[in-house]
């Protein structure tokens, strides 16, 4: 009498084990796609992996909310940022929303198999991941490829560095998510871009460097350089405007901009410098 539900319970943990290994399977090749592929192929497989989990999602497949959840863990773990007036969000903020899409697949329109406690190990096991791998990480990602190292190498000074991102790399929009080498195989960028790849390879060099942003009273206005030590002195640079001075970031939290300093400083500016992990802090006005 109890076969068939014997039967329906080995059948249950089946489809349990096949919709984990589908949902980790994604979210590693995709995130080891970050290390290796440019930033279109890397968004094609994150595209992918949702039109296939919607799919079977809507289909009530096993599957379909493993990959869905997939979808969003490896486009938060593998394209590695966000546009700059995001990444000033508080990031409890993102970490509910980012939480919200990984667990609505497994709670709407999920196959009854897939209901119940283990089902929500996946996304769980998922949020976890996402919260241990840092915001914005464009800045960090794969910034120790031959192709960085080779050119921090032939320069001869963070003046130089400067100089190289501002007269090689053409100003025009490019995706919030470019790494550093994105960039500079791409050849184009705004100033984020820019300023992540002169961030890259000022730390290549041996300097200790950071990214700031700095947000002016016009919504959405924001402007991106580094903040860099160089034999113990704090020097801003911004490739954009091919400009390099020696302050910090509190002398722009003080208001102490130079008269020389190129027009988009100018404002009412508020100060964010970048650290791995924490994310963006705002620097205090003192």
């Amino acid at each position: 009498m109890n076969e068939p539900h014997s039967h329906s319970n080995r059948s249950s943990v089946q489809n349990h084990g096949l919709s984990l290994f589908l949902t980790l399977l994604a979210v590693g090749i995709i995130v080891s796609l970050q290390h290796y592929a440019s930033f279109e192929v890397r968004v094609a497989a994150v595209l992918a992996c949702a039109l296939l989990g919607g799919i079977a999602w809507l289909l009530r497949h096993p599957a379909g909310a493993g990959l869905c959840s997939a979808a969003v863990a490896a486009g938060w773990i593998s394209l590695a940022s966000y546009p700059a007036g995001v990444s000033l969000w508080p990031r409890s903020l993102i970490v509910i929303v980012l939480f919200a899409a990984l667990v609505l697949p497994w709670t709407i329109r999920a196959p009854k198999k897939t209901r119940g406690r283990l089902a929500y190990l996946f996304p769980i096991v998922l949020g976890l991941w996402m919260l241990y791998t840092p915001p914005a990480r464009r800045y960090t990602a794969r910034s120790n490829h031959p192709e960085l190292l080779n050119l921090a190498a032939k320069l001869t000074g963070p003046e130089d560095a400067i100089r190289f991102v501002h007269e090689n790399i053409e100003r025009v929009k490019g995706p919030p998510t470019d790494t550093a080498l994105d960039t500079l195989r791409r050849g184009q960028a705004h100033c984020g871009g820019m300023s992540g790849l002169l961030h890259n390879l000022l730390e290549n060099m041996g300097h200790r460097s950071q990214i700031i942003h700095l947000r002016s009273g016009r919504r959405g206005h924001i402007h991106t350089l580094i903040e860099v030590r160089v034999e113990g002195v704090s020097y801003i640079g911004d490739p954009q405007e091919n400009f390099w001075v020696r302050m910090d970031a509190e002398d722009f939290a003080r208001g102490e901009i130079p008269e020389d300093a190129p027009t988009l400083w100018q404002g009412n500016w508020t100060v964010y410098r970048y650290t791995p992990g924490p994310g963006y802090v705002e620097v205090a006005r003192p």
